[in-house]
């Protein structure tokens, strides 16, 4: 028997599982979980929190310092982002069941970039503002150094070949944590005080990656 691993069929049912998994991250970041859970825990536990308000999800996002004149175009944003959101969600269960319906793993991607768009939007009206200023320059170029850092680890990349959902939850998991333990720094503050629109941007790139890899695999599947 041939080796599994160039399987075209399981590749596109761990990208549906990635597609799932990270666009129900993407509806808590909308929902505002990530505060919702901290409030929980000050509550139940002794611990007294991360020393920071943290946002209440991309639900309540306003114009901020983009200006009024763009508040119309907010409110659709935020309107228009749980559509895309379920679908994604609906279009990773479907496709789990039925790997090879491309046309659902097309519209994926459709409903990946119309979040990654809106998302990105509300990220710059709520966090790239000339308050945050060099404090958010130094925030971005330190993600994106410990994702350049992670990438290079033999571990985590055959983690994530085993179980790309499970693996980038876990590791996303671990950067909050991170985020939330490091209070007091200029970084932490940045990221945990606007956490669901950090989570928003990089959940719907995932499902943007699962869907365009979903698509190359489905297209090698029977309906």
């Amino acid at each position: 028997m041939g080796s599994r691993k160039g399987d075209p069929r399981v590749s596109a049912l761990k990208m549906a599982s990635l597609l799932i998994a990270w666009g129900l991250a993407a509806l808590l970041a909308y929902l505002g979980g990530i505060g919702r859970f901290f409030d929980f825990l000050i509550n139940v536990t002794p611990w007294p929190g991360p020393g920071v308000k943290i946002d209440n999800g991309l639900l309540g996002s306003k114009a901020g310092d983009l200006g009024g004149a763009y508040a119309p175009i907010v409110t659709a944003t935020v309107i228009a982002l749980p559509f895309a959101i379920g679908a994604i969600i609906l279009f990773g269960m479907i496709l789990r069941a039925r790997p090879g319906i491309t046309i659902l793993a097309t519209l994926s991607i459709v409903a990946s970039v119309i979040g990654l768009a809106g998302s990105a939007f509300l990220f710059l009206t709520a966090v790239a503002t000339a308050q945050n200023g060099q404090g958010f320059l130094i925030a971005l170029l330190t993600i994106a150094l410990i994702f350049v850092l992670v990438r290079l680890q033999k571990f985590v990349r055959r983690f994530y070949q085993r179980s790309p959902a499970f693996a980038t939850l876990f590791f996303a998991l671990l950067a909050i944590v991170f985020v939330a333990l490091s209070t007091g720094t200029t970084i932490s503050a940045i990221i945990l005080t606007q956490i669901d629109y950090w989570l928003a941007l990089v959940a719907f790139g995932f499902t943007l990656y699962a869907s365009i890899n979903l698509t190359r695999h489905s297209r090698k599947l029977p309906i």
